[in-house]
This record gives C-alpha cells, structure tokens and sequence, in this order.
C-alpha cells in the first residue's frame, strides 16, 4: 500500500540541503563584495561631489575678485583725470598768465574785441584743512591750517561784439572749469552797429599751491593731507 504523502529519499533532502547551502555562500559573498568596493565608490564620489564645491566656490571667489580688481582700476583711472583735471585748472602766481591767454583766446574765437583785461596781482592766505570757503577772507576760527596756500586772483574783462559772441564768451569761461566766483556781470547795447553788445565782468580765480618748504628746516615732508576746494568750476 502507497502512502497519501511521499516522502523524501536521503538523496533529495542532501541536494535540497546543498543547495541552501550554495545560495547561502553566494548571498555572502555578495554582501563581501558590495562592502569591499561599493563603499570605497561611495567614499570617493561624496569626495568629488565635495571637490567640485570648492572649485565652485573658488571659481566664485576668483569672479568677486577680478570684478574688484576691474572697478579699482577704473577708480584709480577715473582719481588719474581728476588730478590731471584739477592740475590744468588750478591756478597759482606762476601760471596766473594762462588765464590771460586763454581769455583772449576765447575773445576772438568769439568774433568779439577786447576792451579791458586786467588781472590782480594776487592774494593768498593759508587753507585750512576742514570745513574752509573760498570766498571767505580768512580761514574759519580755529580750523588747523593745511599744507596748502590759498591764491585770489581777481579779473576784470570788458569786450564788445556781437550778441552770440558775448553768449558764446560766457559759455567758454563757465565751461573752462576754473574755480572761481563771479563778482559783477552786466551786458548792455553799445548803440554801434559793428558790436551791438558790450560784455562787462569781474570774477575771482582761485587754487592751491603748497606752502614752501624752508630746505634748511630738515623738513622735506610731502604735503599728505590735499585740501577740500569745491570742484567742478564755479564756487557759488
């Protein structure tokens, strides 16, 4: 008589048994494997992950810099005009003749003729280092006097021509960029039909010079500290 349920031979249980066995063995060398290589992979792309950061960053960090690097440049072009501006038009005892030159030139470029054209001798004072005024007489009260002296020149100028030709003179003197203050201005009919308009003007130019500095003092300091004159032409 057969039985309901077959069993197993010896056979076929140690094949079973043999083959857990195998799978057993390839599961754990699996497992060895993955943790011999995968984590070492692992490690090095977090570590590339994290050096493509930083080169990123310095990237960063080099733009930033050459972006400065680029607008420290144009300061220092744009402070080189500026000094080279205010050296053309500051004026002193010894270049006190170019204002002459240039104000005739300006006449005739005008088509108009020259009637009068003096200039003062000149005065000075010392500038002080804060919170000074051209048009004052003296320094402020207890201001610390700066290294640099004060020069006034006053200018008388009459010329006649033509209407243009009295606008365009006004024109050129206001856009020369000196620094100076108008005093009188008057423009009236001459009643001549060759130059219908007379020009009449009187106006202070000023600048700055360093003091002079005694050679047998032992003191050859450069002037560090450059006086704050209004810029841009005309004092108000």
């Amino acid at each position: 008589m057969s039985s309901s349920k077959t069993r197993h031979s010896p056979r076929v249980r140690r094949a079973t048994h043999h083959d857990r066995v195998v799978r057993a063995l390839v599961a754990a060398v699996s497992l060895i494997t993955v943790v011999t290589f995968a984590i070492p992979w692992t490690n090095e792309y977090f570590d590339l992950q994290r050096d493509a950061a930083e080169m990123i960053d310095l990237e960063t960090k080099l733009a930033q810099t050459r972006e400065r690097q680029d607008l420290l440049e144009r300061v220092e072009e744009q402070l080189t005009s500026d000094l080279s501006h205010f050296v053309d038009v500051n004026i002193s005892p010894t270049n006190i003749e170019t204002v002459r030159e240039r104000l005739i030139q300006i006449v005739r470029s005008a088509e108009a003729r020259i009637r009068r054209l003096e200039i003062s001798p000149g005065d000075s004072r010392p500038w002080a280092i804060e919170s000074d005024d051209a048009r004052l007489e003296a320094k402020p009260i207890y201001a610390e006097d700066s290294q640099f002296a004060l020069h006034m020149h006053t200018i008388e100028l009459q010329a006649d021509g033509p209407l243009k030709g009295v606008e365009k003179i006004l024109t050129e003197v206001a856009n020369n960029g000196w620094m100076m203050t108008t005093k009188n201005l008057s423009i009236a009919p001459t009643g001549a039909r060759e130059s219908p308009m007379k020009l009449e003007i009187r106006f202070v130019i000023y600048g700055l010079k360093p003091i002079a500095v005694d050679p047998d003092s032992g003191d050859s300091q450069v002037p560090n500290e450059f006086a704050r004159l209004p810029v841009g032409g005309v004092v108000r």
